[in-house]
């Protein structure tokens, strides 16, 4: 399959996404992992490249829709200041769900 233009990733990604095959990752399909190696692993140019492509609104609803613990601890009090994220927005994992009746 043929990539369109302007789908690919720049070449400084390809670092952050070590794991998967570089060649085969595009924009839109693979945003969530994108945005998610980028905000964990990446520099500051790999933020701003996110936000410019994907715009702050994108990146934030991205960011409330993955699980908490994807993202690293230091990384996400950071994240929570710059695209205004409450701790309560973050999608926890419920606990308690499995309770014994008595």
């Amino acid at each position: 399959m043929t990539k369109r233009q302007g789908e690919g990733l720049p070449e400084f990604f390809r670092s952050l996404l070590w794991s998967y095959r570089f060649e085969d990752m595009e924009r839109q399909p693979h945003k969530n992992v994108i945005v998610l190696q980028a905000i964990n692993y990446g520099t500051l140019a790999h933020w701003r490249w996110i936000v410019r492509t994907y715009t702050k609104v994108e990146v934030r609803r991205i960011l409330v829709t993955i699980p908490a613990s994807s993202l690293r601890r230091h990384v996400r009090k950071l994240v929570s200041i710059l695209f205004d994220i409450t701790e309560a927005e973050f999608n926890h994992a419920p606990r308690g769900t499995n309770s014994k009746q008595r």
